[in-house]
């Protein structure tokens, strides 16, 4: 009746039928089948279903044949920048088939063709390629559609896995980071006048060595300076390979517990231990390729270092910082607390004042904390870490690594090795010989030795802490020669860093360098002079005072012990030559 030309009205009044279900019916009967052919009445009977061209591939087919569609729904739903074009970042997938039907258009597709002949102009098509390019794409996904922070996580899952191994040896892996604490504390500086004071600052740093299977503390050390360097860093190693001492602490309110310690000093097997690998992030100072250099021909470890912005990585060290944090910074009356809106800021400077929180009695506290932690039971091991490194150092065929004890007693791991050509004169009048070391004149102790290295090179040993004193090599041999002085501005003790500041500001013309005066004396006046109420000016004096005080092996004069020679450091038995590059700085 509809074919032969009755209207919707008439077909409904005869037949009951609404003119909705009439045209579905028509469109039905005229659909082609699998031949192409209408398919006819057949199409009404109840439950048959009408056979369906499959497009499987089509979209495919259609970003190969035009490669334009597919680099626009990848940059726009991967973020990808186009040239000269702006970032859109987080595009909906509405958008995306928008602009994809637009540049259909523009490359010649016309309405009769695949896809803008479909119902949805392949929508869901799209749809399902974007699921496709999240899959094949997680990580660039996750940073352009979801957070930076997740994709970072995301991207350096692989190196998790690779760096945290079921390591159950102890000091198989150790963790070293910074924390900065959060808490105002005093510390001492003197005044132009000579009179000693007291200022409250903040931005104090505490570095830690952690074993990573035992979960002890090897070894600590708290750093004066808005930022700590490589010095520190190193001579936070060192202290871990060192016997430890306890202290007698200023606060008559902390004592020990029982067995309380850290494992150098109370465990025989871990006198002068080395371990196989250590854990750094990437700041500056464990980056340095001096730091590199001496972990390696010290210890002969190998030095890992993570991917930025995971610090879960060393998830190990992190814990620890966060329970010393809980547990003893954020209940002192000068706590910072955790944000700028902590509650616990109030007052910490008066409270600092108040109560005469000094830096050295922040000191006292974390000897008396980290020697406890290591007595308290730890629920990852089941044990304390001290009971847990004397049970497995007791194991049978259990092999112990230690590092040379001359090359810790020569605190080889806080020098700095330089190369330098012995200058002077023999024939005529007769100079005394020299070398220079970072701008200042070193003479050596046997002249009669040295004349015969005259224009020769030699290899010379600088400690961090003390650049007023080197020790001399032969080059070839490696056979120890004598002691260099630094000549009078710079005889008395002093540090790598401030000579080095000594010379920036000697070279910018702010400080004048006298004969008959010392320099490090000069330099105090400058830093005084400049200080004022500037905390980071006064942090750098109060840790340049505390580098001084700090106690070395083999430095002072009358009290050398026998020096072993340079090939026996540099080359123990487990040493490689994979490592000859990070050797020796040589400076001309």
């Amino acid at each position: 009746m509809y074919c032969d030309g009755f209207t919707l009205k008439e077909i409904e009044s005869k037949t009951g039928f609404p003119p909705s279900e009439i045209q579905r019916f028509y469109k039905r009967c005229i659909s082609p089948d699998k031949y192409g052919n209408p398919t006819g009445f057949s199409a009404l009977v109840p439950n048959s279903r009408l056979y369906r061209q499959k497009s499987k591939g089509k979209f495919q087919e259609l970003l190969r044949e035009h490669p334009s569609l597919e680099e626009l729904i990848r940059e726009r739903f991967l973020g990808i920048r186009r040239k000269n074009k702006p970032k859109i970042r987080k595009c909906s997938i509405s958008l995306i088939h928008n602009e994809f039907i637009a540049e259909c258009h523009k490359v010649g597709i016309s309405e009769h063709d695949y896809p803008l002949s479909t119902k949805t102009k392949a929508r869901e098509s799209l749809r399902k390629y974007c699921q496709y390019l999240k899959q094949s794409h997680l990580t660039k996904y996750v940073r352009e559609r979801v957070s930076r922070d997740n994709a970072r996580s995301l991207e350096n899952e692989l190196s998790q896995n690779l760096l945290k191994k079921n390591i159950t040896s102890p000091y198989g892996c150790v963790q070293l980071d910074g924390h900065n604490i959060d808490s105002t504390m005093l510390i001492p500086i003197r005044r132009r006048d000579g009179i000693a004071e007291w200022v409250p600052a903040t931005n104090i740093w505490l570095l830690a060595v952690i074993c990573e299977a035992s979960r002890a503390i090897l070894s600590y050390s708290v750093v004066i300076n808005s930022n700590y360097r490589m010095i520190d860093v190193l001579y936070c190693l060192y202290k871990s390979m060192t016997p430890w001492h306890k202290k007698e602490p200023g606060i008559p309110e902390i004592s020990y517990s029982e067995n309380a310690g850290l494992p150098s000093g109370l465990i025989k097997t871990c006198k002068y231990r080395a371990f196989d690998t250590i854990q750094l992030d990437n700041h500056k100072s464990h980056t340095s390729l001096k730091v590199i250099n001496n972990i390696i021909s010290a210890t002969g470890a190998n030095v890992v270092f993570g991917p930025k912005g995971v610090p879960e990585i060393r998830g190990v060290i992190e814990r620890f910082f966060k329970t010393i944090e809980n547990e003893v910074f954020q209940y002192l009356p000068s706590s910072t607390g955790s944000n700028p809106d902590d509650i616990r800021r109030f007052q910490s400077e008066e409270n600092a004042i108040k109560y005469s929180i000094t830096v050295d009695d922040i000191e006292d506290l974390m000897d008396v904390e980290i020697a406890n932690y290591n007595a308290k039971y730890h629920s990852t091991i089941g044990c304390p870490p001290l009971r847990y490194i004397l049970h497995k150092d007791e194991a049978p065929g259990k092999i112990i690594r230690r590092v040379p004890e001359q090359s810790i007693k020569g605190t080889s791991l806080l020098e700095v090795e330089y190369i330098r050509v012995v200058r002077g004169k023999c024939s005529g009048s007769i100079r005394k010989p020299k070398v220079n070391i970072e701008c200042a004149k070193y003479t050596p102790t046997n002249n009669d030795l040295m004349i015969n290295y005259y224009n020769k090179k030699i290899n010379l040993r600088v400690n961090f802490l003390d650049f007023s004193i080197a020790k001399a090599f032969d080059l070839d041999t490696g056979k120890f020669l004598c002691y260099f002085m630094a000549e009078n501005r710079w005889s008395e003790r002093h540090s790598y860093y401030e000579r080095k500041l000594f010379n920036s500001l000697f070279n910018q013309g702010k400080l004048n360098s006298d004969e008959s005066s010392s320099n490090l004396v000069c330099l105090n006046k400058h830093l005084q002079k400049r200080a004022g109420r500037n905390k980071s000016r006064i942090k750098k004096s109060a840790q340049f005072e505390k580098d001084r005080k700090v106690k070395l092996r083999n430095q002072k004069s009358g009290e050398r012990e026998n020096i072993t020679p340079l090939e026996n450091l540099k080359s123990p038995a487990w040493y490689s030559d994979a490592y000859s590059d990070f050797k020796i700085i040589e400076d001309e």
